[in-house]
């Protein structure tokens, strides 16, 4: 082991016998430094004798306030050493092998963790101060991986990891925390790793805080004072803390709903003097205006989290927490959040509970899910006013309003809506489906996001489609507080102010019903790609068989290396995942003020995964009608549509709609949607597949301030096309991840400004990239 001290110069090394090896360094030379062990440093090399016994060395660790001063642990042998006099100070012999052993913050005395489930104290003069014993005995315990202590004006406080009941507690990842008359047992998800005590940033002497370092996150608990509670994190976010299921970028918020988000986010209300990590403040910020970007991430437990996505260092804004408009669910956090305040009220009410250890559930890690229909599928954010639109898996949605004072909403009311009339043709599984059970209670909300209240009542709305599958589309229109929710039987359009569907409709037709449903959204990722490449390998087929002297069975073997197997939809044959309906609702999107047909104003699309678009037009009256329909014959998914308005170019229509699908791109001219001569046929001349695709403004990259919009799109062999608008044959080509990323790739969302997010291997890292950066990025936040 090496222990490095930065202030001193210098550095100690440890060896499987009775001494170590001490270097002096006047300077230190972090960039050119190369250190050959195995040969002494000439005069600066010392080698200290500490014992008799040939034992090894298994820790040490440095006084905070006489950094000479070292405490080396070894097999039942603890001994402090003076670096500067080289003398050994006190040594003590122990019952049992320590675990570990460090000075408390002050550097009166030593704590030790032993392997028997107890932990010990002595001062550095050689005598014991304190032998609690095994805190949780009397039957066998867990060792104790370690052990602090600390003086507050309270009193001692120590903290320990490990020390459970093995037979009872030896699953749980706990840090226990006593001081006289109070004891915690902090309950974490994942595996503890390390610990420490750290006070106030601004020069506190006494330790206020302590940090405790799990697997998947890093959790601030507060333990100076009479309260015992966790910090709210500033930085070091766990991103993973519930799996991420769907992400959203907006851009061009509104500068007054930006205002008001940052204003009165709990992240942002905490004071610095609450926090016990610094660090410096960017010393440059980006230069370009267009900073009001949030990306919105959904979770497997129902969380919304809205992060900043307009600067390198993204924050944490809100967290939504969709669950608690279910019944059951609700009552569970009011039960808990009143209990952690009962007992940080009062120190002596800290045992509530008759349960012993008294165990703590804290962290934001949480691996398992109450109810899979919680799981958030679907996000849709409106930026001119911060409303939000929640899809779940249980087929049912949620709308959220940013609200700047604290309400009471009454209990959610249900809208439900079939979009089938007669469901006896569907499968009986799907037909067996339960929707959730919605929160018969009044619930208290801080400022800020709030379920939306219905028309003449404080109650919130519930929209529930039925059958009950998950939401694979969702879009929200708050200025005429309409909401369309689509998934795979079809798509419902409803005001939620007047709590009424406006229009519904399903695209499935009688050879579709019987096998509609039989998908879940999450296997996507592994179906087969024969729906894809079916229609272009057949038309390569039909142009190369004019020859009519082959005889069928050649025909046969000649097209059989080119073309798979064509089978019957619903069949599940040598593990292809079977597919979903054609009629399945793959796009929602509002399209405000444009001319559709005959019609001047707002529409609605629907996008479908069997490759048809559907135009509706809404009137002022309230009322929806279908205007245009399109119909693609390669039948591929849609993913995107584009309005493109460039009146100043004469070789293009001056507003076009370009219709992005799994395997083409497509421009009509709008009002008419007749086909123009923007034509781009991906898969069947290079053989990619779109995942996602939408235009981006990028900016000019010798210093000249304008910017040009193209077409990106994202493939499923991890790269970038990037088009232009007015020549498709004018673009380029850039590699984001490998082809096997497939996680990374289906996960991948494009922002108006040309940046890319995905998620990394595990779902536990963020990755940012740009297609145009001109200006360099701002640097990283460092000590």
């Amino acid at each position: 082991m090496i222990f490095f001290h930065l202030k001193q110069y210098w550095s100690v090394q440890g060896a499987e016998q009775d001494y170590l090896l001490l270097d002096v360094h006047r300077s230190i030379d972090f960039e050119n430094c190369s250190l050959d062990w195995q040969q002494p440093r000439g005069e600066l090399a010392n080698r200290i004798s500490l014992s008799n016994e040939k034992s090894i060395l298994q820790g040490l660790d440095s006084c905070r306030t006489e950094p000479n001063r070292l405490l080396l642990s070894y097999e039942k042998t603890l001994v402090v050493y003076d670096v500067s006099v080289r003398e050994v100070l006190a040594n003590w012999t122990l019952e049992s092998e320590p675990m570990a052993a460090h000075w408390s913050l002050d550097g009166k005395f030593v704590t030790v963790a032993s392997s028997d489930g107890s932990f010990l104290t002595f001062a550095p003069k050689g005598e014991s101060l304190e032998t609690p014993g095994i805190i949780f005995g009397p039957f066998p315990c867990q060792p104790v991986n370690k052990a602090l202590s600390t003086t507050t004006h309270l009193g001692t406080l120590h903290a320990f990891s490990g020390g459970m009941p093995r037979a009872s507690y030896g699953d749980r990842y706990t840090v226990t925390t006593i001081r006289t008359g109070r004891t915690e047992c902090w309950d974490f998800a994942s595996p503890v790793k390390d610990f420490c005590f750290a006070g106030s940033h601004t020069g506190q002497s006494s330790p206020l805080f302590l940090l405790v370092l799990t697997e998947e996150e890093l959790v601030v608990l507060s333990v100076g004072g009479k309260e015992w509670r966790p910090i709210p994190l500033r930085c070091l976010f766990p991103l993973h803390a519930s799996a991420v299921t769907t992400m959203t970028h907006v851009a061009d918020i509104e500068e007054e709903v930006w205002d008001r988000l940052h204003k009165h986010s709990p992240h942002k209300r905490a004071t610095i003097s609450n926090w016990p990590l610094s660090y410096a403040q960017q010393m440059a910020q980006r230069t370009s205006e267009h900073k009001e970007q949030l990306l919105l991430t959904g979770h497997a437990n129902g969380n919304v989290n809205l992060w900043t996505a307009g600067e390198a260092s993204m924050q944490l804004l809100y967290c939504i927490e969709t669950a608690t408009e279910v019944a059951g669910c609700s009552e569970r956090k009011e039960s808990f959040t009143r209990k952690s305040l009962e007992s940080d009220s009062e120190e002596s009410e800290c045992h509530l509970t008759d349960e012993w250890p008294p165990f703590r559930k804290v962290g934001d890690y949480d691996p398992c899910s109450d109810d899979v229909r919680l799981s958030v599928q679907r996000l849709a954010f409106d930026p001119k006013t911060g409303t939000i639109a929640v899809g779940c898996r249980g087929g049912h949605a949620l709308v959220y309003q940013f609200c700047e004072n604290p309400q009471t909403c009454d209990a959610a009311s249900v809208l439900d809506c079939s979009l089938l009339k007669d469901t006896s043709g569907i499968a009986p599984a799907i037909r067996s489906l339960r929707g959730i059970e919605p929160r018969n209670h009044s619930l208290n909300f801080t400022a800020g996001y709030q379920p939306r209240p219905v028309d003449k009542s404080s109650g919130s709305l519930l929209v529930q489609l039925s059958p009950c599958v998950p939401i694979t589309a969702i879009a929200i229109y708050d200025e005429r507080s309409l909401l369309a929710v689509g998934t795979e039987f079809g798509f419902a359009l409803i005001d939620y102010q007047k709590t009424r569907i406006i229009h519904q409709q399903s695209f499935l037709d009688n050879a579709d019903l019987a096998d509609a449903g039989a998908l879940d959204d999450a296997l996507n990722r592994f179906k087969s790609m024969k729906k894809s490449i079916r229609q272009s390998f057949r038309r390569k087929k039909k142009a190369t068989s004019n020859d009519t002297t082959l005889n069928n069975e050649h025909e046969d073997e000649l097209c059989r290396p080119v073309e798979r197997r064509i089978e019957a939809r619903g069949a599940l044959t040598q593990g292809l995942i079977i597919e979903p309906s054609k009629g399945l609702v793959r796009l929602i999107k509002f399209v405000p003020n444009i001319a559709l047909g005959h019609a001047q104003g707002d529409t609605v699309w629907i996008g479908t995964h069997g490759g048809r678009l559907y135009g509706f037009s809404l009137s002022a009256n309230g009322e929806c009608k279908l205007e245009r329909e399109i119909r693609l014959q390669h039948a591929a998914p849609v993913r995107s549509i584009e309005v493109v308005t460039d009146p100043n170019n004469k070789n293009s229509p001056a507003s076009r709609l370009l219709l992005i699908t799994e395997e083409q791109v497509r421009g009509y001219t709008l009002p008419q949607l007749k086909p123009t001569k923007y034509k781009v046929k991906l898969t069947a001349n290079e053989g990619y597949r779109i995942n996602k695709g939408s235009l981006v403004t990028l900016r000019h990259t010798k210093g000249d301030p304008s910017s040009d919009v193209f077409l990106a799109l994202i493939t499923n062999m991890g790269g970038i096309l990037v088009y232009s608008l007015h020549n498709h044959r004018k673009n380029a080509k850039f590699t984001l991840t490998k082809a096997t990323d497939v996680a990374g790739i289906n996960s991948s969302i494009l922002s108006q400004y040309g940046e890319i997010f995905w998620l990394r291997a595990g779902a536990s890292l963020l990755q940012r990239a740009s297609l145009c950066a001109p200006e360099a990025p701002p640097p990283v936040p460092v000590e």
